[in-house]
């Protein structure tokens, strides 16, 4: 064995040229560790090439003078030495023989370097695997010890274990990284034995750290008093000193996860048990670290082990020292108060230990004097005017000033403004004039601006807000004069702000207060918001630290902030800090939980009218209900005559407009709420049923996603990480480099080929399907002061929100990570004047549907805080948005309850195909189909023409094709990008019409009574209707007698109001129809008095069929000689005014054969609905009798031909006939 001096001598040949030049060093694993041992190599001049599969971890390295490499093998290629420092032994071996492995470009000769513990045997058979592939490679074991710093200084213990050749290759990498340099050993393995005897003792040592200082807590001492004696005494240890300060200041940061050491004190006992020799040290250790991973620490510093004694305790150990040095407040006012900063504390214990929340009425008990008032001195909400003797309920305007995007976070049906003007704040107000949620947001993202910017945009939109609210009569003049819903009076401004204390606070509220005078009695501040984890509980405002801890809130990263940072998490101190003194801790009020909670809104209305006017008041909370009284009291507050400006967190608005939870929005939900009607109420002058055709693409769009990471908070990088780890081998990632965009050299030419180049690599990207991520790097890229770090932040968002604009492909959906980043893509990339939003797609994490003004109408844009949900959400979020938005049938449809309709059907009706037909005037074309070659022929056809269409399937195909027939074509339709509904046609079997609804196949049938006189017709569609509404209202569990007058109801309702929407035939029509022969003489022409009786009769009828003429099968060359007496078009446009009369819609059966010219004229008579069956089995006959033309299986020329080339030609053949009738009726290009 060498002593570390004899190191130095070892060798006589190493990496270095014969000029003394340093050779290429390639690097796999740059992980806390990895990552700085390369920056050493790179500081003593070796050419470093890094790879990681975290790409922001190259891009460090390559900051910081190294090259970025794409996989292990770009990083070996070309180098002498390739050092390997990843997690495991199944990582380091992936590494070098995986797919893209290092081995597949390593020069011969060169040598491996493993820094990774490993278990002494994976080392040993490593080696004589390289030694193996006969190419004069060799391996260094040689694990390090030292931490992070030590690594980043190279001043690491190595302990190295190889041959002398190998060991005289890699001595100058080795000594580069290294302080000491211990040669232990001519063969690998011993190396890691050595290292395995290091964890042994620096685990045993940080686990018994942790009891120690558990138990001091628990004794009642002081912690950072005990460690202040222990590491003066001969208790102390290297790792108690290096890891108790963390402890103390809560900061478990992964210098190095606590999963390391589960993983090294697991290879510790393994060689342990091979050897036969007892560990219980070691043992009971190890079950520590194995009890923090089971708990959710695993990604979490290593001396984060300390919670599992602080849970079993119910101590904590954290605790931070009152600074001596204020940076914020004047000496003299810097928080006189004796408020100490607290520790951190276990959530469920400080919960439990407040009183039951309030369950009483949210009345205030008290007589309420009722004023007319307003905001800031005129018009405040009074309680109501009586009209008639009836007391109208009176309710002001909420406006949400939202200083980022992500203040939408709790509510939905509600709009977000991201323009301000008079004009557009008076149209938004009138728009509220008897809404029952009289609120809106307007999108100031002012955190992105300087201070002075911030205030002067305050001081505009309050004042355009007013001046809006005049010209709406809400503040002055009479309330509209209709008496329904309640009247919008008065207008109450909120600032929404940061749930975690950032922002520009006092100004914004100052600003606020300066437009609307002196009638602003108190400020409220109120920044509980229970989906983020923040409770205000004792004046203190804490942050939910993912497992049973709250930490308070200046002890997070948050308050760490370039420009928005603060030292104290007592509001009151806050309050203090924040106004340079101007307003002392001592002189600010509060409203505690014990008071909500005891006393109810009675009590906290008597403290908001007791406030002393201009004073500052903290609103504690710890749940919603709590928020509740508040809002409740404040309400009647403000009805007494008193005004107040809120600071609020989100949960503070909706609890104030009442919106109800609900629960998170998926592409599932997100298709119906589109198609159903529920989103968007404006077309922009289209109709509503056009503009499903439309939105229908959209859902269906195999475009990838965009997904837009800016923020920099500690939070969000962990989230990026798990996304790429989970998701990356499926995303396009795009990386826009913080560093380079912050310099001004990169400004230009540069900036805007960059630009461009990255928006086409996008743009390829979604277009092929790809969800893609566009994120900027991880380095946090600062200035000299909050300023100059607020503009490289703009700086790097506006390379963001060019790239985006310069996409053209309209993305399935976009995520934006970061309140500055959802906003600037949002207005400047997207052009969003106007949005709705309609809910969440995780809890705390809002989904906009943009407006018609953006460049994506109807597009869901997820707007994702950087400070919300674990480290799983984001990954979680992208993952679900991912999905197929309709879910896919089974392989043959199952029997169901009676009134299930257990099938997944098509989001799109035939009815709804027809409405926006009738509103674009054009007609939808219905096919019957027989086989899956028809099936695939007209969606395919649809597709191509980007046009709606109907499949039909004839009770006749029903009983050649079966229950396989029926689930072909629902599976087309669900799979298809276009809408195509499916329809029962020519049913004249009541026993089938129930079947094929019972088992939800078909929500659209075709009744035909046409063969019976017209009572008996109309008779028979009755009983269907009402058969029909029995199936569709009546749920499983309700008794039949709760549906006996189904059928009047759904009359009622309104024509095709139900779920199974009725075509009816009245007339008969002449021809063929499935070889089911009807004589011409027998053909008889729907009569204008026989339709008006038929649908006064059968009002559930949507569609009627008539015949004025039309036939199926082929029309005779006598008939087409004369092509303009073929159809009564005077007969067709009378029958027309009756279905419309009864909002019924024309169909006309026989199509085919029809000349084009009297289709369209069709088509102006108002038939809506074409049957096409004869030219689509003509043309799939003809290419049978084609391909039987010639002996065998050869055709006419003498061509073989196969079964499968024979149906494909046949599919081909009526796929051409769908698309030219598409053409024909209109349709194409609706979608």
């Amino acid at each position: 064995m060498s002593l570390p001096g004899d190191t130095r001598s070892i060798a006589t040949a190493g990496t270095g040229g014969s000029d003394g030049s340093k050779s290429a060093v390639g690097f796999v694993g740059l992980g806390a560790m990895g990552g700085g041992m390369a920056a050493a190599l790179v500081k003593r001049s070796f050419a470093v090439k890094g790879f990681d599969v975290y790409p922001p971890a190259c891009e460090k390295l390559r900051a910081m003078g190294g090259a970025a490499a794409t996989s292990a093998a770009d990083a070996a290629k070309d180098a002498a030495v390739l050092v390997l420092m990843v997690t495991t032994a199944q990582q380091a071996e992936g590494a070098l023989f995986g797919s893209q492995g290092a081995l597949d470009a390593l020069p011969p000769a060169a040598v491996v370097i493993l820094c990774s513990t490993v278990p002494p045997d994976f080392a040993r058979s490593l080696s004589q695997k390289l030694t193996a592939q006969g190419k004069g490679w060799e391996l260094v074991d040689a694990p390090v010890s030292g931490g992070v710093a030590r690594a980043a200084d190279g001043t690491l213990t190595i302990m190295a274990s190889a041959t002398p050749a190998a060991l005289a290759k890699a001595q100058p990498v080795l000594e580069a990284m290294s302080a000491k340099l211990y040669i232990v050993g001519d063969k690998p393995g011993a190396g890691s034995a050595v290292k395995m005897v290091n964890q042994l003792l620096a685990g045993v040592h940080i686990a018994a750290a942790a009891e120690a200082m558990a138990l001091g807590a628990r004794a009642g001492l002081n912690p950072r008093m005990v460690f202040d004696i222990i590491s003066h005494a001969a208790g102390n240890s290297w790792m108690f000193e290096n890891r108790v300060p963390h402890m103390l200041d809560n900061d478990y940061t992964p210098r190095s996860a606590l999963n390391i050491f589960v993983k090294d004190l697991g290879i510790v006992l393994g060689e342990a048990q091979s050897l036969a020799f007892p560990l219980p040290l070691a043992a009971a250790a190890h079950q520590q670290f194995l009890a923090g991973a089971a708990a959710g620490l695993g990604r979490e510093d290593d001396a984060a082990v300390v919670k599992v004694y602080e849970r079993l305790a119910g101590v904590t150990v954290a605790t931070t020292l009152p600074s001596s040095s204020p940076t914020s407040s004047p000496p003299s006012t810097s928080c006189s108060s004796p408020l100490l900063e607290p520790t951190v504390q276990s959530k469920s214990a400080m919960l439990a230990a407040l009183p039951p929340e309030w369950t009483g009425s949210l009345e205030v008990g008290e007589s309420v004097e009722q004023s007319s008032g307003g905001t800031a001195g005129e018009g405040k909400a009074g309680g109501g005017e009586g009209r008639g003797g009836a007391v109208v309920p009176v309710v002001p305007v909420v406006v949400v000033l939202d200083d980022d995007p992500t203040g939408t976070q709790t509510v939905h049906g509600i709009h977000v403004l991201t323009t301000w003007d008079v004009e557009t704040l008076t149209a938004e107000m009138l728009s509220l004039t008897h809404a029952p949620r009289a609120g809106f947001f307007i999108l100031t993202n002012s955190r992105a601006l300087p201070t002075e910017q911030a205030a002067s945009l305050t001081r505009t939109i309050c004042s355009n807000v007013v001046t809006a609210a005049r010209q709406a009569g809400i503040l002055s003049g009479s309330p509209p004069s209709d008496p329904k819903g309640p009247v919008c009076r008065g207008i109450s401004i909120i600032l929404r702000g940061d749930s975690t204390l950032r922002g520009h606070f006092p100004q914004e509220v100052e600003a606020a207060e300066a437009v609307l005078g002196g009638g602003v009695d108190a400020w409220l501040l109120c920044p509980f918001f229970l989906e983020g984890g923040r409770y205000t509980i004792g004046d203190v405002h804490y942050v939910a630290d993912g497992q049973d801890g709250l930490v308070a809130a200046a002890q997070t990263e948050f308050a760490k902030d370039a420009a928005f940072g603060y030292r104290h998490s007592n509001l009151k101190q806050w309050v203090e800090e924040k106004t340079a003194g101007a307003r002392s801790a001592s002189d600010v009020a509060s409203i505690s939980i014990e008071t909500i909670r005891k006393g109810g809104p009675s009590a906290v209305f008597k403290a908001l009218m007791g406030l002393p006017k201009g004073s500052v008041c903290i609103l504690n909370a710890a749940s919603d209900s709590d928020l509740h009284v508040v809002t409740a009291a404040l309400r009647s507050a403000e009805s007494s005559g008193r005004s107040f400006l809120v600071r609020s967190a989100a949960s503070f608005v909706s609890s104030l407009l009442c919106i109800p939870k609900i629960a998170p929005l998926g592409p599932p939900e997100w298709a119906r709420l589109l198609l159903g009607g529920g989103a968007g109420e404006e077309c922009g002058g289209e109709g509503e049923w056009g503009r499903k055709l439309k939105r229908w693409g959209w859902v269906r769009s195999g475009a990838g996603g965009l997904i837009v990471v800016g923020s920099y908070v500690p939070k969000t990088s962990a989230q990026l990480e798990q996304l790429l780890s989970r998701l990356g081998a499926s995303l396009h990632v795009i990386q826009v480099s913080a560093a380079d965009v912050a310099s001004d050299s990169w400004q230009g030419e540069r900036r805007e080929a960059a630009v461009a180049g990255m928006a086409a690599e996008a743009e390829d990207a979604l277009r092929a399907g790809r969800d893609t991520v566009i994120m900027t790097s991880r380095e946090l890229v600062t200035g000299s002061d909050a300023s100059s770090s607020l503009e490289i932040g703009s700086r790097v968002s506006a390379a963001v929100v060019d790239i985006v604009r310069g996409i053209s492909v309209r993305p399935r959906y976009i995520l934006a990570k970061g309140g500055i980043t959802s906003s600037d893509v949002a207005t400047k990339a997207l052009g969003v004047r106007r949005a709705r939003v309609e809910g969440q797609a995780m809890p705390g994490v809002p989904l906009w549907l943009l407006d018609d003004a953006s460049r994506f109408p109807d597009l869901p844009y997820i707007v994702f805080p950087g400070n919300v949900g674990s480290s799983a959400s984001l990954a979680d979020v992208v993952q679900r948005w991912r999905t197929d938005p309709i879910t896919p049938p089974p392989a043959a449809p199952a029997p169901a309850p009676l009134g299930a309709l257990s099938t997944p059907t098509p989001l799109l009706s035939t009815l709804d195909l027809v409405r926006a037909a009738a509103e674009g005037g054009y007609a939808v074309g219905a096919f019957n189909v027989y086989n899956l070659e028809g099936v695939r022929a007209v969606v395919r056809a649809a597709e191509e023409e980007r046009s709606p269409a109907i499949l039909q399937l004839h009770p006749s195909a029903i009983r050649h094709g079966g229950d396989a027939l029926i689930a072909a074509c629902t599976a087309a339709a669900l799979a298809a990008h276009v809408p195509i509904a499916l329809h029962l046609d020519h049913a004249t079997d009541l026993t089938l019409i129930e079947r094929c609804v019972h088992q939800g196949w078909f929500h659209s049938i075709m009744a035909d009574g046409s063969h019976l006189p017209l009572a008996d017709n109309i008779a028979f569609t009755q009983r269907v209707a009402t058969t029909l509404a029995h199936l569709t209202a009546r749920a499983p569990e309700a008794p039949a007698a709760a549906t006996a007058d189904a059928s009047s109801a759904a009359a009622a309702a309104g024509r095709g109001a139900g779920v199974v929407v009725i075509e009816a035939e009245v007339g008969q029509i002449a021809g063929v129809e499935d070889g089911e022969t009807v004589e011409e003489i027998a053909g008889r022409l729907t009569q204008v008095e026989q339709a008006e009786s038929f649908l006064q009769s059968v009002p559930q009828v949507s569609l009627l069929a008539v015949c004025v003429g039309n036939r199926h099968g082929p029309y005779p060359p006598s008939v087409l000689a004369t092509p303009d007496s073929i159809l009564n078009l005077d007969l067709l446009a009378s029958l027309n005014t009756v279905t419309s009369r009864h909002s019924a819609h024309l169909v006309l059966h026989g199509a085919s054969g029809l000349p084009p010219r009297i289709v369209l004229e069709c088509v102006r008579c108002g038939v809506r609905k074409f049957n096409v069956n004869t030219e689509v089995r003509a043309a799939y006959m003809e290419a049978l009798r084609e391909a039987a033309g010639g002996e065998g299986e050869e055709g006419r020329e003498g061509e073989r031909r196969d079964l499968v080339d024979v149906m494909g030609e046949a599919e081909r053949r009526m796929e051409g006939v769908v698309r030219e009738k598409l053409r024909l009726f209109g349709s194409a290009g609706r979608v």
